[in-house]
């Protein structure tokens, strides 16, 4: 017998929910600024949630990522001397935000 609801309201069995859940504010970096290492990246999104920051195109490892604490999320990286376009979103167990937009910034050294 493979029916999903038998799991319902049991108590340590994880299921999904299909809450659709909006895409994390990026504060920093600013889109079309020029960072020095380390680059910091900050915003807010869902309390307790994993934060995932991926440069395009992307090889599906983030390139930075932080857990929202307080409303608030932040880290700073190393990155290549280089141009980025990059988008953020936010993951909590098998749940996943919509994306942010797309933003680019330099990181000149």
């Amino acid at each position: 017998m493979n029916d999903k609801n038998q799991y319902k309201g049991v108590e340590g069995v994880d299921t999904p929910t299909p809450k659709a859940v909006a895409a994390p504010v990026v504060n920093l970096p600013v889109p079309d600024s020029d960072n020095e290492n380390p680059v910091e990246f900050s915003g807010t999104g869902e309390e307790g949630w994993l934060v995932l920051v991926y440069s395009i195109p992307t090889d599906g490892q983030a390139i930075a990522s932080a857990i929202v604490k307080n409303g608030k999320w932040s880290i700073s990286v190393s990155l290549d001397v280089r141009r980025y376009s990059a988008f953020a979103l936010q993951k909590d167990n098998r749940q996943t935000s919509e994306w942010t937009d797309i933003f680019d910034f330099t990181v000149t050294r």
